[in-house]
């Protein structure tokens, strides 16, 4: 059945829908006036031959060409004193850390003349200095023109005083009505910035930081919480071990805040004790498709499945063949295999409890920091947001007007925050719903340390003077909490 709807293909032909139809009339849009540069009418009083044009065509052209292959001018001018560390054409490398609230990585960044142009893994850092391809595009974010540039203020820019003065007299009414001032931030193993958080909740007692993340790992936190009794992520290491079962788990992505690829490859070298690989998922995930034995089921049977397989390491017993034969070959390895289940906390705390039960070396006792999202506590901050209770509401990069699957109801509701403060790299939603807002310095510009792991500290250095108006969301606390 054919369609009525109209297409346009410009902004210019949805205000004038005559526009084709007038174009299609004329190969060109403005008549090219040939005549008018060409001919002589003065002096022979007749249109210009085809000779004549052809003769003007072949000379502009030889023309352009010529012009073309000229080359720029590139004025350089030399340093009067030249920076001791710096050789021109040489690259520098400096050690840092790259962490954007889902992807850390130990990195070291590659410059020339102070200008990053490149960012490498850190081979000190082991595991934790491997880089995926959104760390490695990291450095374009650094000179993307689309970037808050500086302080605005009701939407039109401003200096750093105005906002802050804005901000502290927020600040300052919130604390003598007694509303809350909640910092909502993604997650943020930073030991510096909670200290300089817990300082500035010293001066306003009713401040609060919430945390919230685009991408969750709540049910992957609570079951940790549960079975081990800390809200962090368990922290697994696949060297020494020779068979690895996943229900649903895409350990090769995203999967517990990633890191298993280096671990994976070393154990699945050929030999008499590489790592066997069973996967049982309803899509084909990366992981999947590098397992021996991927079992296809029913999204509705993968958990069925994971608990006939608790079962019978427990000692109960299974009529599921499929679950009976991984239940065997787990029982065969004993502490050299692992279970790792994804999707609800209860299938996550069945991993947890199979792998104590095979007492599996794969898990290191060691934390993950880098995930802290409490879905229990940001559905509290909503509540004091609708309840009125929040006077001033400062975002750290975060948008969940944009990502939160309710976030035109959060938007609505901000109307009830008297001060709203984003601190922000792009004019995102957020952004337009802010009254003051903040350029976040690049992570390339800034100072700052993360705690991703038990007993591991990374630290993050500038590799380049601050190109925009920017500023650390922890330069931001000492200006607040020191006036």
């Amino acid at each position: 059945m054919a369609s009525n709807k109209i297409q346009f293909r410009s902004i210019h032909e949805l205000k004038d829908p005559a526009l084709n139809n007038k174009l299609a009339q004329k190969e060109f849009q403005e008549e090219i006036p040939v005549e008018d540069f060409l001919d002589d009418a003065e002096k022979n009083g007749s249109a210009t031959s085809r000779r004549d044009f052809l003769k003007l065509l072949g000379f502009s052209t030889a023309a352009v060409t010529l012009a073309a292959c000229e080359a720029p001018v590139i004025k350089t001018i030399p340093y009067v004193v030249k920076p001791h560390e710096i050789i021109p054409g040489i690259p520098n490398y400096y050690a840092s850390t790259y962490f954007d609230g889902f992807d850390f990585a130990s990195v070291l960044v590659k410059t020339r003349e102070g200008r990053p142009i490149k960012i490498e893994p850190n081979p000190v850092a082991g595991d934790l200095g491997k880089t995926n391809a959104r760390a490695q595009a990291s450095v374009l974010s650094l000179y993307d023109n689309d970037k808050v540039k500086q302080p605005k203020f009701e939407g039109k820019d401003e200096t750093f005083d105005k906002v802050d003065s804005f901000v502290i007299k927020g600040l300052d009414e919130a604390k003598a009505a007694g509303k809350r001032i909640v910092l909502l931030s993604h997650s943020f193993a930073s030991p510096t910035f909670k200290k300089l958080f817990a300082e500035f909740k010293a001066k306003y007692p009713t401040a609060e930081l919430v945390t919230y993340d685009a991408y969750p790992y709540a049910a992957a936190l609570d079951a940790a919480q549960e079975v081990f009794g800390t809200r962090a992520l368990p922290v697994y290491d696949l060297k020494g071990t020779e068979l690895v079962v996943a229900f649903q788990a895409d350990f090769l992505g995203d999967y517990n805040a990633g890191g298993l690829e280096s671990s994976y490859a070393v154990a699945r070298t050929p030999g008499k004790n590489m790592l066997r690989h069973i996967q049982v998922e309803s899509n084909m995930s990366l992981t999947g498709a590098n397992a021996d034995s991927r079992i296809r089921l029913k999204p509705s049977q993968v958990n069925k499945t994971l608990v006939e397989v608790y079962n019978a390491i427990v000692g109960g017993g299974t009529s599921d063949k499929a679950a009976s034969e991984i239940a065997k070959e787990l029982l065969a390895k004993g502490s050299k295999a692992v279970v790792f289940a994804d999707g609800s906390k209860g299938a996550q705390v069945l991993a947890h409890l199979i792998n104590q039960k095979l007492g599996s070396v794969a898990f290191t006792g060691k934390a993950n920091f880098l995930k802290d999202f409490d879905k229990a506590r940001f559905e509290e901050f909503l509540g004091w947001v609708n309840g009125g209770q929040v006077g001033v509401l400062i975002a750290n990069n975060v948008d969940p007007i944009y990502s939160y699957h309710k976030g035109e109801d959060f938007k609505k509701s901000l109307s009830k925050v008297p001060y709203v403060i984003a601190v922000a790299d792009k004019k995102n939603e957020m952004y337009k719903a802010a009254k003051a807002v903040i350029p976040v310095a690049n992570w390339l510009e800034s100072w700052g340390d993360i705690e991703p792991q038990t007993g591991v500290y990374s630290l993050m250095q500038p590799t380049i003077q601050k190109i925009y108006k920017s500023r650390q969301i922890e330069e931001s606390l000492l200006v607040w909490k020191n006036v």
